[in-house]
């Protein structure tokens, strides 16, 4: 059988062109499901970029919060460390102020160290009988009021005594080193006593300035320096060293002890210094000598 064009076409028609449709067909109903698929499946990732997105919108707005509150507690910290700040310095002008007080209150008097307790102790009486070993002249009425101090762990036998005229207070005190040859048994409550009766005859006596314990701790590290160094004598004054003559060198706050760079001298030609205590506006000096 030949084929014409006639018969060619009508086997197109009939034959070919059914299958290549029904073909075609599932193809393209095959890539309309896989469209449909890829579809649902770009929907779903652009849902989940929606959920990340408001996430991420969420976190950055988290993270935007808890800095802005960073920032208010880093300034509310500034504050409260500046408030401290100024705390400490009203502080510490108010413990200056206090010790400035009570040592004002103590000018008058004077400390003394090494008279023991004797029977029938009256301490205003001990201090008379001292004066008068010193060459110094003093009356009952110089005399406001003495007594006994408790005894501290280094220091057995203490006495203050508030005398009635600061003259007299300093006269005693200028006049202490006449103390240094003498001791107990110099005084005739002392010397009387028996020897059955537990009182030192051989004890030396020292006046001191009745000092507030922050300045008692200040003359201890400087007498600690006065020590490490084999400096000869150490005593405090009530006025500044520099009316004196200068300083040649000074305590710190931190109670180092640093030449003053401004004054210059020669160590074997000096024969005093002045050590100034720098603890603040009104704190008093200590004055050492080699």
């Amino acid at each position: 059988m030949s084929l014409t064009v006639k018969s060619l076409k009508e086997l197109w028609a009939k034959e070919f062109l059914p299958n290549i449709r029904e073909e075609i067909r599932k193809e393209v109903d095959s890539l309309k499901a896989g469209l449909k698929d890829l579809r649902k499946r770009f929907e779903e990732i652009e849902k989940s970029q929606d959920f990340i997105s408001k996430k991420y919108d969420t976190v950055i707005s988290t993270i935007k919060g808890i800095k802005e509150h960073n920032d208010s507690v880093k300034s509310n910290i500034r504050l409260i460390k500046e408030d401290i700040g100024k705390l400490g310095n009203d502080y510490l002008n108010v413990e200056i102020q206090l010790d400035e007080l009570e040592q004002y209150a103590r000018r008058d008097c004077l400390e003394i160290t090494g008279i023991p307790i004797v029977p029938n102790d009256n301490p205003a009486l001990l201090v008379k009988e001292m004066s008068e070993i010193m060459g110094v002249n003093l009356s009952p009425n110089d005399i406001s009021i003495a007594h006994r101090l408790p005894p501290t762990q280094k220091v057995k036998d203490r006495l203050i005594v508030y005398f009635t005229r600061r003259e007299k207070r300093d006269e005693m005190y200028s006049n202490r080193k006449r103390l240094k040859s003498k001791r107990t048994e110099d005084l005739p409550s002392v010397v009387c006593q028996p020897e059955s009766v537990a009182v030192s005859h051989k004890a030396q006596i020292h006046v001191n300035e009745s000092l507030t314990p922050y300045r008692k701790r200040l003359l201890g590290r400087i007498l600690q320096f006065k020590r490490d160094r084999n400096y000869k004598f150490i005593w405090t004054a009530n006025d500044s060293p520099t009316k004196a003559g200068g300083a040649a060198l000074y305590i710190a706050n931190n109670f180092k002890v640093v030449p003053r760079s401004d004054i210059k001298f020669d160590i074997t030609l000096v024969e005093s210094r002045w050590a100034e205590i720098d603890a603040g506006k009104g704190m008093k000096f200590t004055s050492l000598e080699i």
